[in-house]
């Protein structure tokens, strides 16, 4: 998990399916509301490879087409990013 902005970024499992298929989430601290999902982040995110800086969280995940790659998320309600 990682701090983005006034946002909590972390990976989980939703549906039970195990490694494959962590999903990105992210909560407003100031929020009483559930976490939500991250429009348009890759299919599997290694949730080991968190890393935020200059405001942005950077981590590996796989779109399924170009295997494992370089993405970021920039606490916005914007979609994450293949670098």
């Amino acid at each position: 998990f990682g701090e983005v902005g006034s946002k909590l970024v972390f990976s989980a499992d939703s549906d039970g399916g195990g490694a494959n298929n962590i999903d990105l989430y992210s909560h407003l601290f100031s929020s009483p509301t559930t976490p939500a999902l991250v429009a348009d982040h890759p299919a599997s995110i290694s949730q080991y490879s968190f890393i935020v800086s200059l405001g942005k969280l950077f981590f590996e995940g796989n779109d399924g087409a170009n295997g494992a790659e370089p993405w970021t998320y920039d606490g916005s309600n914007a979609a994450a990013m293949l670098l």
